[in-house]
């Protein structure tokens, strides 16, 4: 849906991308909000899914704030 983002999320390097999937079971149009953040050699990864995409707006906010939360300890 967009191109990938350069991103540093909780003190981390990383790189975001939001894109679109059709789900085989269902056949409904999803998206994917994908974030690889890399802490040395370490990728962590952090995916939300909305079914059917339309989704996604209403949980939009929920999203932001779980990945605003995000701390290396």
């Amino acid at each position: 849906i967009t191109e990938s983002t350069v991103v540093h999320q909780g003190g981390l390097p990383g790189y975001f991308y939001f894109y679109s999937f059709k789900d085989p079971a269902s056949g409904q149009e999803g998206v994917h909000s994908h974030y690889f953040l890399f802490k040395g050699s370490t990728m962590i990864i952090f995916v939300f899914q909305a079914l059917p995409k339309d989704e996604f707006q209403r949980l939009a906010n929920l999203y932001d704030e779980v990945i605003a939360s995000f701390k290396v300890l």
